[in-house]
């Protein structure tokens, strides 16, 4: 007779979680990233504190940083707002970073052959952003909503699609003087406003009516109840369909927005640098924001320290690594806040 052997360990929901228990679990396993960090730093024959202490001091004493970590905060924040709006929805549009190219290719094509007074290029260079993130939303969308199309893989193939237009661009018909993978620089460009990077602005506008939107109008009660209970809300006569492709497609225009101002502010002209990963960071930050506009917004900036801190010492990776790290963390917390493990007594069966 053959024996089975099964791991003497069970998993239980939690009842009753205290918000101690929650404060607990959280900081210690974020501590236990950090850590992580930095043994894996000291692995690799560099100073880890020496590092974390130059990322701190660049981003938040020295102009410079300060300037591009406020930056880089609206940029994530606006991609973050993005995945926020489908990922609420159980809408898992993973091609963020391809929409965010897009849209920086629509403000390329706005500042580059629609020439016009400043005020209003710079407006057209939002709207063809804005247009072109959602159009590269769109099949995946429609694919998902019609035939039920997984949108995990079809929206990251895409990602790769937009990667390769990109330098087809780039290395073609936009290139530079001199044949240099690089377009011209933009007539037009965004500023400050107010003293803040105006990337940093237009996030903190849009997460304002989001929130209004979501949790003060009738229409954001029907878009979470569809995110709840897609079936209850199909039963209840409301357009299921018609909101997850709704949502698809604002996630995208917004994902196109950000690369509008990496492209016409951080930049100022289009080139293969566009390409660092700032899509799967705003994934990253609204996760570790819960999905909540405002957590989100300030995981945002969690996020954004790591990766103009990596740029910083000339490690970029390490900003990713840091991203990863702290995912782990937060997934692994959140399943130690709602289940707990239980030992049996005996393996051998």
């Amino acid at each position: 007779m053959q024996r089975s052997i099964r791991i003497p360990v069970r998993v239980e929901p939690l009842v009753n979680v205290t918000f101690r228990r929650k404060i607990v679990v959280f900081t210690t396993t974020y501590l236990l990233a950090i850590l992580g960090f930095l043994l894996f730093l000291y692995l690799k024959g560099y100073d880890g504190i020496s590092i974390l202490s130059h990322i701190l001091f660049y981003t938040f004493t020295v102009g410079e940083g300060i300037r591009s970590l406020l930056s880089t905060w609206g940029i994530v924040s606006i991609i973050a707002l993005g995945a926020l709006i489908s990922f609420k929805v159980r809408v898992w549009n993973i091609g963020l970073e391809g929409q965010y190219i897009a849209g920086a290719i629509g403000a390329t094509y706005a500042a580059l052959f629609m020439p016009c007074i400043s005020p209003l290029n710079l407006t057209l260079q939002l709207l063809l952003g804005f247009i072109l993130g959602m159009l590269w939303a769109f099949v995946p969308a429609l694919l998902y909503v019609l035939i039920s199309v997984n949108e995990v893989l079809s929206t990251i193939m895409l990602n790769y699609v937009a990667v390769h237009l990109l330098e087809y661009l780039l290395y073609g018909p936009w290139s530079g003087t001199y044949g240099f993978p690089q377009t011209r620089l933009f007539p037009a460009r965004f500023g400050q406003v107010g003293g803040l990077p105006s990337p940093l602005v237009a996030a903190i506008i849009l997460f304002f009516i989001a929130y209004v939107v979501m949790y003060r109008l009738r229409i954001g009660l029907v878009y979470r109840f569809v995110g709840e209970n897609r079936n209850a809300a199909s039963l209840q006569g409301y357009n299921v369909k018609l909101v997850l492709l709704l949502c698809f497609l604002i996630s995208g225009g917004l994902a196109g927005v950000a690369g509008v101002f990496e492209a016409s502010y951080e930049l100022g002209y289009l080139s293969p640098g566009i390409v660092r990963g700032y899509g799967f960071a705003g994934i990253a930050a609204a996760v570790l924001g819960r999905l909540e506009p405002l957590t989100t917004l300030f995981a945002s900036l969690f996020i954004a320290f790591f990766l103009v801190g990596a740029y910083s010492v000339h490690l970029p990776a390490l900003g990713f690594l840091a991203e990863g790290l702290l995912l782990i963390a937060h997934l692994s917390a959140e399943a130690l806040t709602r289940y707990k493990i239980v030992i049996m007594r005996g393996g051998v069966y």
